[in-house]
């Protein structure tokens, strides 16, 4: 949990005791905002519909395969888009305006308690092949192809690739892209070097690396790093409390 967002591959329930906003994404399409916010994977930037929103949010994240578990295919409405919440966990609104004058601990407690009482008796969704090409995903791929990737791990198949779109929510290809910019970003908000530009990390030549980072942030690589270099702005998500990951 020591990553800095965004986490795009990932999806949330969002718990909105502060303002309730919708984002906009570059294609056009509205990302609704609900008190209880189902989010998914995220292909595309996309930017408030109001310049300044007050945030108080709880955000409980999901295993990869723990959102497919509860919707099924209803996932896909998930990628670059939103659900409410609380037609999904019935209840959960109730328990948001609660929440401003708890302490973490008690957060998580009361959320821990609602969850297990309406999830308690489902087992965990498993499945062995998703599982090892998820792993094997997380590891920084250089210049090799995803097909190469998963060739080597026996996962190529047109039926493989088809429940893993399926189950996740997008294509194994798409799902790696966005993971490597996910890294790109980490690294740019622990280093803001500007000479970063010079190294090519995972994409053919630099011209490529540009239209990745511009495809899936919406600015060029050298303005975001200029940004980091200010220390205010790096300290953007610094205020955010964890849980443990371990309870």
């Amino acid at each position: 949990m020591d990553r800095w967002a965004p986490a795009w591959t990932q999806s949330f329930l969002l718990l909105n005791y502060g303002e309730i906003y919708s984002m906009m994404t570059t294609r056009g399409d509205m990302i609704r905002g609900y008190p209880a916010t189902l989010a998914g994977i995220r292909t595309l930037p996309a930017i408030g519909t109001k310049p300044y929103v007050r945030m108080r949010t709880i955000v409980v994240e999901f295993q990869p395969l723990g959102l497919y578990a509860i919707l099924g295919e209803r996932i896909k409405d998930t990628v670059d888009g939103s659900l409410d919440g609380a037609q999904v966990f019935p209840g959960i609104e109730e328990l948001i305006p609660h929440m401003e004058n708890r302490s973490f601990t008690e957060k998580c407690s009361e959320l821990d308690s609602f969850f297990t009482g309406l999830l308690g008796n489902r087992k965990p969704l498993q499945h062995p092949g998703l599982e090892n090409a998820l792993e094997v995903l997380q590891k920084p791929a250089k210049q090799r192809s995803i097909e190469s990737i998963l060739d080597s791990a026996g996962l190529s198949s047109r039926h493989f690739r088809r429940i893993f779109k399926q189950m996740i929510g997008v294509s194994p290809k798409l799902y790696s892209r966005i993971l490597r910019m996910e890294r790109v970003l980490q690294e740019f908000h622990q280093n803001p070097d500007l000479d970063y530009l010079e190294r090519v990390h995972g994409f053919y030549d630099q011209s490529h690396f540009i239209r990745e980072f511009k495809r899936f942030t919406n600015v060029t690589p050298r303005r975001l790093l200029r940004a980091f270099q200010n220390a205010n702005v790096r300290k953007v998500h610094s205020n955010l409390e964890k849980a443990d990951p371990h309870d």
